[in-house]
Formats: C-alpha cells, sequence, structure tokens
C-alpha cells in the first residue's frame, strides 16, 4: 500500500518506502535466516531496534525542522545515533537485548511526540487530527511503547535462559500490532502536510 501511495506521489513521511522495505526484509528474511544460521536474532533485532528508532526521530525532526529550537535537534540525534552505535558495536553484549538504547531513544521520541499532540490538541483547537499522518504514527508509537514497555525495561531479565521465552516474545508481536496500524494509518491518511512554523 505504501508503494502505491508513493507512486500516486503521496507519501506520509521522508523515506517511508524505503523504511517499510527495510522493516519487511529485515522482520521476514534476514531475522528468520540469522536465526536458522545462529540460533538467536538478538544482534540483528539489536541494531534493527535502532535503525527504526532513528527513523523515527529523523520524521520527526522533519516535522519540527523550521522550529527556532530544531537546532538542538540536530546536534542531540546524530549524538543519539554515533553513542548507540559505538555501545552497540563496542560495549553491547549481543546475546542480550539493548534495551537501554531502545528506552533512551523512546524518552527522546516521547517527548517530541506529546510535543505534537499538544499542539493539535491545544494549540490548533479546530484542527482535524483525523486527517494529520502524523497522529496515527504517534498514536501507534505511543501504544506500542507503552504496551511494551514492562517487556522493554525488563526484557533481559524476563528472557535469559527462560522457559516461557516463546509467550514474551509472543506479548512483544502483539505490540507490533500497534505499530503495523500505525503505519497503515498514516499511509491512508498521506497528503502534503504544511509543517508550521510555531
Amino acid at each position: 500500500m505504501a508503494a502505491w501511495y508513493k507512486y500516486k506521489g503521496s507519501e506520509p513521511f521522508p523515506f517511508f518506502l524505503a523504511f517499510m522495505v527495510m522493516v519487511v526484509i529485515v522482520e521476514l528474511v534476514i531475522e528468520e535466516l540469522y536465526n536458522k544460521v545462529y540460533g538467536t536474532n538478538l544482534p540483528v533485532m539489536n541494531l534493527y531496534s535502532k535503525l527504526c528508532i532513528y527513523y523515527y526521530l529523523f520524521v520527526f525532526y522533519q516535522f519540527y525542522k523550521n522550529r527556532s529550537w530544531a537546532k538542538y535537534l540536530r546536534f542531540l540525534i546524530p549524538g543519539f545515533v554515533v553513542l548507540t552505535l559505538i555501545w552497540n558495536f563496542k560495549f553491547q553484549d549481543q546475546m542480550k537485548i539493548d534495551y537501554l538504547s531502545y528506552n533512551i531513544g523512546y524518552i527522546i521520541l516521547m517527548v517530541l511526540m506529546l510535543k505534537f499532540l499538544y499542539e493539535v490538541i491545544y494549540k490548533r483547537p479546530y484542527y482535524n487530527v483525523f486527517t494529520d499522518p502524523y497522529f496515527y504514527f504517534v498514536f501507534g508509537l505511543l501504544l506500542f511503547y507503552t504496551s511494551a514497555f514492562p517487556l522493554l525495561g525488563f526484557i533481559n531479565i524476563l528472557i535469559t535462559n527462560n522457559p516461557t521465552y516463546d509467550i514474551y516474545v509472543d506479548l512483544l508481536n502483539i505490540g507490533n500490532i500497534f505499530l503495523s496500524l500505525a503505519y497503515l494509518g498514516a499511509v491512508l491518511c498521506s497528503k502534503h502536510q504544511i509543517l508550521s512554523t510555531t
């Protein structure tokens, strides 16, 4: 569906189709192949989750880039990317999930998402949020993170050598439904949006 809308000239966010192609390839091909060869997919998932957070931060940077305070994001986001990649390849135990980088990225993202909601709900009282792809994106990301936070916060304690590993992974995959719905809502509502500079 994202490809169709891209073909028609309407993409909800910059590079959204490329991001969706990456999501499908990683989740359906690379993750499965890596798991069959090495018996775990944690190294792939650690890097993949970071790539997703980087993309989400990029999307919100594009939304806020005309704001006076966006200059801080120009340093914060690349700094976060560099530090988390160094952490991933130099210090992170690849047999454990890197929840630290993921949660720090989501904290930064949460501030940007809540600012968006504040602006569209309180500062634009007659704005129709249901036609805005960012609204669906924010709503899906918030639902995913809040539903998966207990797992994301304590996943290494819950999953490491635990016979209920499959149950926790299934619960996390249920949270992915919210992400998929966010992507779908964003695509269905894609339009050329004039970004506010206030």
